[in-house]
């Protein structure tokens, strides 16, 4: 999945648990940091390809020229359980933030679990285990599925803030 819909559904999350605004932008952030450390992933990819600004296309992703070691430290760390209860975890409890947020990091984890495939599954527990692909690569849509996508949840996450009034 991408990372819009991924801070869509940490809204959502936060609607349906009816939490503070503060504890609502947490939420947000820790559903959709996993992909938020991969920007200079991107931005590598891009350059690589010799895009403009350095902005790969979706296809870039598929055989993407970078380093095992480039992949374990951008994408497979920061995708696991592991990282969540190592660094995710930690944080939270070092700022006094409600463990709901931890919802919204595992969640991204699952949902990627669940539409990612081939070479961008997902490892949940890197470095134990090995790779689960899902049943599609959600997070390569085009545009408009994209787009009908974000509508959805966002929509969701306004009932369900809606609903609580």
């Amino acid at each position: 999945m991408d990372i819009v819909s991924h801070a869509l559904i940490g809204a959502a999350i936060s609607s349906a648990t009816h939490q503070t605004a503060a504890t609502t932008r947490w939420l947000i952030l820790y559903s959709a940091f996993p992909d938020l450390v991969q920007i200079p992933l991107y931005v590598l990819i891009g350059f690589k390809k010799k895009r403009l600004l350095c902005i790969p296309k979706d296809s870039d992703w598929h055989n993407a020229p970078i380093s095992d070691t480039q992949r374990k430290i951008l994408y497979d760390f920061p995708h696991s359980l592991i990282f969540v209860f190592l660094v995710g975890l930690p944080f939270a409890t070092f700022l006094r933030l409600p463990l709901i947020v931890l919802a919204g990091y595992g969640i991204h984890i699952l949902i990627d679990t669940l539409t990612h495939s081939g070479e961008w599954s997902i490892k949940p527990f890197y470095p134990l285990g090995k790779r689960i692909s899902g049943f599609t690569n959600a997070w390569g849509w085009p545009w408009k599925y994209l787009i009908a996508s974000w509508t959805i949840l966002g929509a969701l996450a306004i009932l369900l803030n809606i609903s609580r009034l």
